[in-house]
């Protein structure tokens, strides 16, 4: 059993579909503690984004705008994605963290990731045994390094085993392709809708800010599924869930002995002055 803030969860192999109802039953159970570190990734990457399009796409606000500054505004909204990507660790931690934890604290998962930002900045510009879904968990949830000889080979192998198991750009890019869509396109319908029904006008620039809303909302929850992606295909062809529960009975005790001991410990007596 494992114990995802307020959510238990049965640490058993399951299939895809059951995948996706797990994913939406964390988030909705355990709101917010994931709604802060998803406004902490995607407020940074809608300033920035709104930035760069005020800054040398501001036509998209006007009536009629020429169509290659909306094609390059809808672009610059795309290759800001991978410093985004990079934020939305901040996710997969905490709920790497929440497995032995019952709920780290903002500090802990902070400095959690923010020890791992190098070795995953790295990664992204030196890739690893090639395009692989599954890398800034191996990075975040296994704590590998690519800094060193024995850290790349260790990434390359366990990269290579999720691979055999299905976990990689081609077997399960399309799902997540597929998922980035769907979630996208509802966001923006949802939005431009409510944007008519208040008699706006309508402009580009909405459009550009309800598909980069969409961006944001589909990258958090496909964190979540790509963790309990990681997490089903380890359990389910390496016997995982038995290491799982150990450490986790492991680290309650410890955490009940450590509480026994300061309970027994007696404290000094106050001095007396002299």
């Amino acid at each position: 059993m494992v114990d995802l803030s307020r959510t238990r969860v049965v640490i058993r192999a399951r299939e895809t579909g059951e995948l996706y109802d797990l994913a939406l039953a964390v988030i909705r159970r355990d709101g917010w503690s994931l709604l802060r570190w998803w406004l902490l990734t995607a407020i940074p990457y809608l300033a920035l984004v709104q930035s760069v399009i005020f800054l040398f796409f501001r036509s998209v606000w006007q009536e009629e705008p020429d169509a290659s500054v909306v094609l390059y505004a809808f672009l610059a909204s795309v290759l800001a994605l991978p410093p985004f990507s990079l934020f939305t660790g901040l996710i997969t931690t905490h709920l790497g963290m929440s497995v032995f934890v019952k709920k780290p604290t903002f500090r802990e998962v902070w400095q959690a990731w923010a020890s791992r930002l190098g070795p995953l900045l790295l990664s992204q510009v030196f890739p690893l045994a090639g395009a692989n879904l599954a890398l800034p968990e191996v990075i975040l949830l296994e704590r590998l390094s690519p800094t060193t000889r024995e850290g790349r080979a260790a990434i390359r192998r366990r990269l290579k085993a999720l691979a055999s198991y299905g976990l990689s750009v081609n077997q399960m890019g399309g799902i997540f392709a597929f998922l980035t869509f769907l979630v996208t396109g509802l966001v923006m319908g949802g939005i431009l809708f409510s944007l008519s029904a208040f008699e706006v006008p309508w402009r580009w620039g909405w459009t550009l800010l309800a598909f980069q809303f969409g961006l944001c909302l589909a990258g958090g929850f496909n964190k979540v599924v790509r963790f309990f992606m990681y997490l089903n295909s380890r359990i389910k062809y390496e016997g995982w869930d038995v290491e799982l529960a150990t450490r986790a009975a492991a680290l309650r005790l410890s955490h009940t002995i450590g509480e026994d001991v300061s309970r027994k410990t007696p404290r000094p007596a106050p001095s007396k002055p002299r």
